[in-house]
Formats: structure tokens, C-alpha cells, sequence
């Protein structure tokens, strides 16, 4: 397995060969303009989201505040923090620094809880959702079998914190625009979707379209979840942002405190209007099995 380094490496030396030194540019642009936009805004020094009061925090992975505020209809309040990483693995480490939080259980779509934490060891509970309801057809989990198993996991706990972390709106796309991804091991040429808008080569307006999809597809499996939170203070929040090539940048990449990557909302839900609602998970079936790296890949993730 080679490194994600190399495989940049791998690509770059393939953009010289072609003879396409726009890219190479854009690639060093990238790299040059990184300390200058990071000045002054320190990551380790922005808000921690357990030092807030809530009983329940949705995770919505790569979710732009101003998306999320266009497109929520979920009922409640919305604000913003900044976020102290630009990617979720770092968003875990700099947020979980303690060996155990036994007052939080976990559920997860996302592999980079048992890679980056051991997120089975710290937590007083755990549902890894991506080991049990993995989709190979869209590389990625759904949104329902995580709210499926919130919703288990509050009613086995309903005296600890309880934090959800869905995919969605993290690639791949899954709504109503759909793109497809193409074989995204790190020792492929086919880069990822974002590695293709990075280098000129894709259409922002119509991943970003598709980017929107994947949220209203969370969105409506979140209202599923509502109702079996009652008496809860839940908020929903994200890990980081994503970028459709606000200064020249796509995707998340690591430590970059660009606006619209590190400003995610804050939203306080208005339980009251979920009352007496009832919830509905269709088709949440067993999954299919993968191994943490390859299901990392599957997300974009290179190796880390």
C-alpha cells in the first residue's frame, strides 16, 4: 500500500510527463498558499463541542454552515463555531484527548472512530455502523442504519451522552445527483472526486449540487431519528466544512482554515416539534463486510 504522499507524487509525475504543468502550478499554488491563509487562527484554540450542554450531538461529517442553513428544515435554532480541524481525523484526536469518556456512547459511520481513537476502548459503548451496514454499492453507509442505531443505543442508555456521526454529506453521493467515484485505492490513477476539481478536470457547480443532495439525504433520516430523543437537548453540529474552490482549494484538506472549512453551525433542535412523531427505518439491512482501510478509501480517504 503505498503512501498518500506518493501517490500525489505518482500523479504530479504523471502531469509532467503529459506535459500538463497547469496542474503541477495549481498543485504548488496549494502548497504555497496554505501558512498564508492559516495566519492568525490557531486550530487547538477554537471550540470543543464537549465542553457544550447537550445530551445529544448529531454529527453531520464535511458539513458547510452556510449549506446547512440553506437547506435545513428541521425545526430549531441555528448558530456557527469554528471548528478546531479541518478533517475528521484530526477532529477526533483534538477533541477526544482523555484515555475514556464513560459518560458518552457512540455511534459511528465514519472508520476514522476506530482509526484515529479507539473509539471501542474510550467510549462506554460503541455501534461502528460501518462494520455492520457497510454499502458496497455506494462505498459508503447510509443514513439510516446510523439513525437505527442511535436510536437502540439511546434506549440502552438514556443517562449518557450520546453522539451520532453520519457520512453524509462527506462523498460519495448518494441523493438524487448522483456521481460516481471510480476505483479510489490509493495505488489507482483514478483520483478522487475532489482530486479531479483540485486539478481542473470536474464541475464544481454540479459536485456541489451533489454535495447538497447527500445533506437533504441526511437531513431526512435525522427527522427520523427526532422522535426518539425526546426529553434530550440535541444540537447538530459537523466535524469541518468542504470546499468547492473557495481560494482555489477543494475538499478538506488537512489543517487549512479557510471560512467555509472550518465555520460549521451549531443548530439546537426544538424538540417540542417532534413530539408524538414516529419513526420509520426502511430496508435497514446488514451490510456488507469490508476492512477499516479499504472502507477509508472508499470515503477518499488515502492511507494515514
Amino acid at each position: 500500500m503505498i503512501s498518500k504522499v506518493k501517490r500525489k507524487m505518482n500523479t504530479l509525475k504523471g502531469f509532467l510527463k503529459e506535459g500538463r504543468y497547469d496542474k503541477v502550478f495549481r498543485h504548488g499554488y496549494r502548497n504555497l498558499m496554505r501558512p498564508l491563509i492559516n495566519r492568525g487562527y490557531s486550530f487547538k484554540d477554537q471550540f470543543s463541542a464537549l465542553e457544550e450542554d447537550w445530551d445529544t450531538s448529531i454529527i453531520l461529517d464535511a458539513c458547510r454552515y452556510d449549506t446547512f442553513e440553506a437547506e435545513s428544515d428541521i425545526q430549531g435554532s441555528v448558530d456557527s463555531r469554528y471548528s478546531r480541524a479541518s478533517r475528521t481525523y484530526e477532529w477526533l484526536t483534538r477533541t477526544f484527548t482523555e484515555d475514556e469518556y464513560d459518560d458518552i456512547v457512540y455511534v459511528s459511520a465514519n472508520p476514522h472512530t476506530q482509526n484515529a481513537i479507539d473509539g471501542e476502548e474510550i467510549f462506554h459503548d460503541v455501534r461502528n455502523v460501518f462494520q455492520t451496514h457497510w454499502n458496497d454499492e455506494y462505498g459508503t453507509v447510509m443514513p439510516d442504519p446510523v439513525s437505527k442505531a442511535a436510536k437502540e443505543l439511546r434506549e440502552e442508555h438514556p443517562d449518557k451522552r450520546l453522539v451520532v456521526h453520519y457520512i453524509q454529506p462527506h462523498e460519495p453521493y448518494i441523493g438524487d445527483k448522483k456521481i460516481y467515484t471510480g476505483d479510489l485505492s490509493p495505488d489507482s490513477w483514478q483520483r478522487t472526486l475532489m482530486d479531479e476539481l483540485a486539478y481542473g478536470d470536474g464541475d464544481p457547480e454540479g459536485f456541489y449540487e451533489a454535495y447538497t443532495y447527500n445533506l437533504l439525504e441526511a437531513l431526512e433520516s435525522v427527522k427520523k431519528l427526532l422522535p426518539s430523543l425526546q426529553g434530550d437537548r440535541v444540537v447538530i453540529s459537523s466535524d469541518h466544512g468542504e470546499l468547492f474552490g473557495e481560494k482555489k482549494f477543494y475538499g478538506h484538506p488537512s489543517d487549512l482554515a479557510v471560512e467555509e472549512l472550518v465555520k460549521v453551525p451549531w443548530f439546537e433542535v426544538d424538540m417540542e416539534f417532534y413530539e408524538g412523531e414516529k419513526e420509520s427505518f426502511e430496508n435497514v439491512s446488514k451490510g456488507d463486510d469490508a476492512e477499516i482501510k479499504e472502507k477509508l478509501e472508499a470515503l477518499g480517504y488515502g492511507s494515514k
